[in-house]
């Protein structure tokens, strides 16, 4: 078993976690949703493609510094105040240079409309730089609750603005003006919490011991990053900008709780196991516990989003967003994959070594960028959703057998988490084969109550100990 102290630190971590990122992407679901009724898929088409450039490039203002001051173990004073100044300096540097690129990326996509959209997105940058180091302290220290103030606010604000803008007409920028506001709030707001406690540094041997972990992390995100990019570049400059607005819809829908999961991997997931680099059972009990419970979370929203998601698109929006439900669809899969393999990313990371997820991200990258020119033969938005998926679900089942590896763990460990879901899935989907489409609402209840029935009867052990788990936080959370 866990010690307590450890155990005490996690599960009050999972609550306030789970409480800050559940509200805030809660607002950012509802938010996404409102816009879709709004907004028109040019609109979403437009942000998505001005997005490529402003994502693939604002990752490098933060050049991997979270995981390398979250998993530095000494030195810590020093490597907080250096990174007081190196944050700032390199989120300053992106946004010149996405400033200066912005032209000829509007040139290279063939749509010029997009560059003084990507030119003032280019501000997130230094303003979301400048927030990172309070937000890796208390993340560092296990310290989440002080986070939910500074995540819920911004996220309430900026989604506001964004609704409001969008009600009164301003169209794609609806979009721009209420993410800029959201990074604005979130950075003031945790300097407010945490303090001006850091001392700006300048000491080049820290930089050079940081930037050492942190570039291979980087250099890995990037191939991650790209891959998460170039599908919507080639959407949006091989196709209309209407097709890219279906294809960025559906994939963020289907992205929505994959998104929460990956946060909460990488908010709780990633410093937990650090503290247990050198304690192979409770390292491996840790991941155990968390795989278990993101695919109790996300594979039965997964399998409704795919089962009813297109019929409940056309409930919602009509025959506005009917051409999104195929890639919706396809891309279910590409979230899942997001999510179960987020921890095996914290693994890597935990246990100092970030070639693995380098190594995964430029592979299914490679292999998405060969196999490109074959899918666009068939002039389809959906066969590039479903390469780009397809790569990521083929690396994900690699990552699983990296990490295993890498901790010492029975891959049947593993699979054995996903037995239960699977059998649920199918005692789902029997129950539901003879009812009409037309018969929406009746064919979700009896899918879910049978998938919860079906658990109970194969996954009464874990669910136990869910509950055990529950009823711990909720008692943590009433002494706090």
């Amino acid at each position: 078993m866990l010690n307590d102290e450890v155990r005490q630190k996690t599960a009050k971590g999972f609550l306030w976690v789970s409480i800050y990122v559940g509200g805030a992407r809660i607002l950012q679901a509802a938010t996404f949703l409102i816009l879709g009724k709004l907004l028109e898929p040019e609109d979403f088409g437009a942000f998505a493609l001005a997005m490529v450039l402003v994502n693939g490039l604002i990752m490098l203002r933060e050049i991997g510094l979270t995981p390398a001051l979250i998993q530095i173990r000494d030195d810590v004073d020093r490597a907080f105040r250096n990174s007081a100044v190196m944050l700032p300096f390199f989120g300053v540097l992106v946004f010149f240079v996405i400033f200066l690129i912005a032209p000829v990326y509007g040139r290279l996509a063939a749509n010029e409309s997009v560059v003084p959209i990507v030119k003032v997105l280019g501000l997130m940058a230094p303003l979301s730089s400048f927030g990172i180091l309070p937000a890796v302290y208390l993340q560092r220290n296990l310290r989440f609750r002080k986070k939910a103030l500074p995540e819920i606010l911004s996220v309430t604000v900026g989604s506001g603005l964004s609704v409001f803008l969008a009600w009164q007409g301003f169209g794609v920028w609806s979009f721009i003006y209420g993410i800029l506001s959201t990074e604005f709030i979130r950075t003031t707001a945790y300097w407010i919490t945490v303090g001006f406690k850091f001392k700006p540094q300048v000491d080049f041997a820290v930089w050079k011991r940081l930037l050492k972990f942190g570039v291979q992390v980087s250099i890995g995100s990037t191939f991650g990053f790209l891959y998460t990019l170039v599908d919507r570049f080639i959407v949006g400059t091989h196709f209309i900008i209407e097709q890219l607005g279906y294809y960025s819809f559906s994939l963020q829908l289907a992205n929505l709780l994959p998104n929460n999961l990956v946060l909460i991997s990488n908010q709780l997931i990633l410093p937990t196991l650090s503290s247990m680099q050198d304690e192979k059972q409770k390292f491996i009990r840790t991941y155990s516990l968390g795989l278990a419970l993101f695919a109790l979370i996300i594979i039965p929203v997964s399998a409704g989003i795919y089962l009813f998601g297109g019929d409940l698109l056309h409930w919602l929006y009509n025959n506005k967003w009917d051409d999104a439900a195929l890639a919706l669809k396809i891309f279910v899969f590409y979230g899942f994959s997001r999510a179960i393999g987020a921890l095996n990313t914290e693994v890597f990371l935990s246990k100092g070594k970030p070639k693995y997820f380098t190594f995964l991200s430029a592979g299914k990258l490679l292999f998405c960028l060969l196999a490109l020119p074959f899918v666009l033969r068939f002039d389809k938005m959906e066969a590039v959703a479903i390469l780009f998926t397809f790569g990521l679900l083929a690396m994900t089942v690699m990552s699983f057998f990296l990490a295993a590896k890498l901790m010492e763990m029975k891959f049947w460990g593993i699979i054995k988490i996903f037995i239960p879901h699977i059998i649920s899935i199918i005692a789902g989907c029997g129950a539901i084969f003879s009812l009409p489409n037309e018969m929406l609402l009746l064919r979700i209840a009896l899918f879910y109550a049978v998938y919860a029935g079906t658990q109970f009867i194969f996954n009464r052990r874990f669910l136990a100990s869910v509950k055990e788990f529950t009823t711990a936080l909720l008692k943590k959370g009433e002494q706090d």
